[in-house]
């Protein structure tokens, strides 16, 4: 099988990151609790640009951290206060702030996987099998899915792309397109029956049943089986299975919830075959190429594929003379530029653990 992107990237940052990383920035508010709510993101801010910027792992156009800035104190440890000042229409504060960047934190889980993977964009598309109307075969998938599609952006997918826009026309997935680097392939069934229970007389020694009691519940059981493509060469790289059951007054309410739920439940197992898949990875190196002609970067992907030891390359960008190639592979950099250089002519910028930067 091959292997997924960028797991020496997550390994570097589990071995090499501090366990917090101290900043001094200033922040604004209205008052001394907005302006140090202010610093407190400034300074996560700061040091997740920082470690992003320093290791090239996502490109420039791949990041989306909102939603952590948002909840900056909760990865905050402690709070210097350096100076304040009243302003004329506002407070400012002087701070050093301590951001827990412990590989085990909060803050560091919710980035690291998305970094290994190189901020992939995740498509999710669920189809029912259930015997329901037609109405209800397209209202559940649409319900699984945005179920889905918002618990992994909760997660941390910076990119997730909504199930329409990879679509044909019969409503079936277009597996070769290149709106998304995988997608996840789901079917969802559901069932739903009232809740009794026996009702026994005494007769004598012996209880005989009589009726059952209708207890006015409904119970829903949505299960769901999904497998998880990779877009470009079209390999499963997971697969998993989920069911959620639920018990409510009404039926409809008790399907829906129950639905709901189970989209829920589903994003944090594709989560863990996304991070088990990054986890048993080996070497990925970013090629960045300074060429004045495409040309050129298709022979280089040609010949990257051709190298022992590299198992696939796929140029994801080219913009202003300047090209960027993945290379998933289990070699060094220096290796990858050895064998590139007996094939045609290039010549080695600079070079890290997983970067390759050359030109032709």
């Amino acid at each position: 099988m091959r292997k997924i992107l960028c797991a020496l990237a997550g390994v570097m940052l589990m071995a090499n990151v501090a366990t917090a990383q101290v900043t001094t920035v200033d922040g604004y508010g209205v008052d001394k609790e907005s302006a140090l709510r202010d610093a407190s993101r400034n300074a996560v801010e700061s040091v997740i640009g920082t470690f992003i910027d320093s290791r090239t792992l996502v490109n420039k156009s791949a990041v989306a951290l909102d939603e952590i800035y948002s909840k900056s104190q909760g990865y905050v440890k402690s709070i210097k206060i350096l100076k304040e000042e009243k302003l004329e229409d506002s407070y400012k504060v002087s701070a050093q702030i301590d951001v827990d960047t412990n590989p085990n934190s909060q803050l560091m889980d919710k980035i690291n996987m998305i970094m290994m993977l190189n901020d992939p964009r995740v498509s999710v598309v669920v189809e029912y099998y259930g015997d329901t109307s037609a109405q209800q075969q397209e209202k559940f998938p649409q319900m699984c899915e945005a179920a889905m599609n918002e618990k992994l952006i909760g997660i941390g997918f910076n990119h997730v792309v909504n199930s329409s826009t990879i679509k044909n026309r019969a409503g079936k997935a277009i597996l070769n397109n290149d709106k998304t680097d995988f997608i996840v392939l789901a079917k969802l069934d559901l069932s739903s029956n009232n809740i009794s229970l026996p009702n026994y007389r005494d007769m004598t020694a012996q209880k005989s049943y009589e009726a059952n009691i209708k207890t006015g519940l409904v119970k829903s059981n949505a299960e769901l089986n999904a497998k998880i493509l990779k877009t470009d060469t079209q390999e499963i790289i997971g697969e998993f299975s989920v069911d959620v059951n639920n018990m409510l007054a009404d039926t409809a309410a008790a399907e829906n919830k129950a639905v709901r739920d189970l989209g829920v439940k589903a994003a944090e197992k594709l989560y863990q075959a996304f991070a088990r898949k990054a986890a048993n990875s080996a070497l990925y190196t970013k090629m960045l190429v300074r060429t004045d002609n495409n040309e050129n970067l298709l022979t280089l992907e040609k010949n990257l594929r051709s190298i022992p030891g590299v198992e696939n390359a796929f140029i994801r960008s080219y913009e202003n003379g300047k090209g960027l190639i993945e290379v998933e592979c289990n070699i060094k950099p220096t290796q990858i530029f050895r064998a590139l250089k007996e094939k045609m002519n290039v010549f080695m910028e600079a070079t890290s653990e997983n970067i390759l930067e050359i030109s032709m």
